[in-house]
């Protein structure tokens, strides 16, 4: 097994972002024996004793020049880093040192979905991590290593694992940038405009999402949306085995026709499956990558029925709430793109939907979400931040069957929530299509609110 430390790394170790991910790393690091650790991170934060502090004031980048090591946070970008003698990050190092089988999902739209279908498919078998989950880099631990005996354990003995489970990995842009590993199993849903409020382009961000097969070798497989030309042009040069998604491929495919799943592989139908069956409402597409996954890793065709028929979605996503005075109440919070909220209207019967949409704009437009707004013939209510730029391209699309609700420094989600059963729709959706982080702390907060103020309806 290949380990990117050394022994005289042990000393000099340091993180670059103390969220969720570098406590993890935190964590990691003194379980496998790293006697010395120093936080930096631009923000004034609370750390723990044994770690310097390089936070506020003190994240100075001259400082980096100190440590062999630097772990890279998904929020930073590397340039911070120019000092760094080395830089990785939690996925990168997991990916580059787990032994065993490993499962990765990216995309602009549809990898919570899909990450946790393929989770429930491999239940007790596998395990999720990534983004908005955990880093796995506990399961490159030694099965007896803790951090009481490390003193006595070598490093190459604390990274000793024995895998018993397979790791599924939700991976974002952030994540991808700029790993040199890539899982064995990798799904490409979609590729849209997204973050290019941290991306300098869209071709930076397109060439992280791609990362995901890059390093891939010719036993993996790339799981690909072929549906979706930006994904489908990554099939050039990729050595790994292309298994498509949405369109016939040269006999190893998954699509829908006749409102059935119907999966090949090497020109043999190894599986189908009726999509009316399933209950929630999201795209086609992420069942069928996930059942993908699944078959290619020879679950059992009656797990993968068992599933299909139980799954109930994920939180946020188009999730419904509750019917009141004929009228149904869905959050989808977790709708942070144009595509995303596409994806919600085009899930009801045309012309009975309201759409809820709003929030900070990472560098998106919103002239498809229009077209497809006006051929859908539903209404939406705009606010947040971006609810002028988003109007702008509506109007530019055709689409004039929205108003806006301006209120943003005293924001209501009562007053919204209490325009939109005005219009009498019998569908309301909150589908925001943008980022949360103008009125919240983030998605999570931001849904949990929208389906309080709903439950307290009267």
């Amino acid at each position: 097994m290949k380990v990117s430390f050394k022994k005289e790394d042990l000393d000099s170790v340091a993180i670059f972002g103390f969220g969720n991910d570098g406590k993890s790393v935190f964590s990691f690091l003194k379980k496998i024996g790293v006697k010395k650790i120093a936080i930096f991170d631009e923000a004034e934060r609370k750390i723990p004793k044994e770690a310097e502090n390089f936070t506020g004031k003190r994240c100075q980048e001259k400082f980096l020049s100190d440590f062999q090591i630097i772990f890279r946070s998904p929020g930073v970008r590397p340039e911070k880093l120019s000092k760094a003698k080395k830089i990785t990050s939690s996925s990168e190092f997991f990916l580059e040192n787990f032994p065993g089988k490993t499962i990765g999902v990216t995309g602009s739209n549809g990898k919570t979905t899909t990450t946790e279908l393929i989770s429930k498919f491999f239940d007790k078998k596998g395990r999720r991590g990534g983004n908005d989950s955990k880093p796995l880099l506990d399961m490159l631990l030694a099965t007896n290593c803790s951090q009481e005996n490390t003193a006595k354990k070598s490093l190459q003995k604390n990274l000793n694992p024995s895998p018993t489970q397979i790791p599924i990995l939700e991976l974002s842009s952030f994540q991808l940038f700029d790993i040199c590993y890539s899982p064995n199993y990798a799904c490409l849903t979609n590729i849209s405009k997204n973050h290019l409020d941290w991306h300098l382009n869209f071709l930076e961000y397109k060439n992280a999402k791609k990362n995901i097969i890059k390093f891939q070798k010719e036993n993996d497989f790339a799981i690909i949306n072929f549906q979706d030309k930006v994904s489908r042009n990554f099939v050039k040069n990729t050595k790994s085995n292309i298994f498509a998604i949405g369109e016939r491929y040269k006999g190893s495919e998954a699509f829908l026709e006749k409102n059935t799943m119907q999966f090949f592989l090497n020109k043999k139908e190894i599986f189908s499956f009726p999509i009316v069956k399933i209950k929630i409402k999201t795209h086609p597409n992420n069942f069928l990558m996930a059942v993908s996954v699944a078959l290619l890793n020879n679950i059992p065709s009656k797990k993968i029925i068992k599933v299909l028929t139980e799954f109930e979605g994920v939180p946020d996503r188009i999730s419904f709430i509750r019917r009141l005075d004929q009228q149904n109440f869905y959050n989808d919070s977790s709708c942070t793109t144009p595509e995303s909220a596409i994806t919600a209207i085009n899930n009801f019967k045309k012309g009975t939907q309201l759409i809820l949409a709003g929030g900070r704009n990472k560098g998106m437009d919103f002239l498809e979400l229009g077209q497809n707004a006006k051929l859908a013939e539903s209404k939406i209510i705009l606010y947040g931040e971006a609810r002028e730029e988003i109007a702008t391209d509506f109007k530019k699309a055709g689409f004039d069957d929205f108003s806006i609700y301006q209120r943003q420094e005293n924001f209501d989600f009562l007053e919204l929530v209490d325009l939109a059963r005005k219009s009498e729709r019998e569908n309301i959706i909150f589908s925001p299509a943008c980022a949360s982080f103008d009125l919240f702390e983030n998605a999570k907060e931001r849904g949990r609110i929208f389906q309080e103020v709903i439950l307290n309806l009267k």
